[in-house]
């Protein structure tokens, strides 16, 4: 979908899109109870969501963006979910190793 070789799509538009997915994990995998902390990564998180989204919409035409976004909000619901079962039964460490197998598969999704 996003062509590999355009480095301004990869500083712009994939880095925050990928950092906001794994910030969003924070939470699962290190398992702190500090709120501000907390409120930090999520002001942080929801940033660069919002930059990424603004950027790509920006970058490429509007059948491209509604194809990405769509194939991006499926993507958030089943990785927070599953990311979310996996710490509930095993380690936090567990769940940060399928959550960088999962962004991996959708980071071939969105550059291919």
């Amino acid at each position: 979908m996003l062509n590999q070789a355009n480095d301004t799509i990869y500083k712009k538009c994939l880095f925050p899109l990928f950092g906001a997915l794994m910030g969003s994990i924070w939470k699962y995998v290190w398992g702190l109870n500090d709120t501000v902390l907390d409120l930090i990564l999520g002001i942080i998180v929801i940033g660069l969501f919002i930059f990424a989204l603004i950027n790509i919409k920006k970058m490429i035409d509007r059948q491209l963006f509604m194809k990405l976004i769509s194939y991006t909000l499926v993507f958030v619901v089943v990785f927070q979910i599953a990311i979310y079962a996996i710490s509930i039964v095993f380690q936090g460490m567990i769940a940060f190793i399928m959550a960088i197998i999962l962004l991996k598969g959708f980071w071939e999704i969105v550059t291919s």
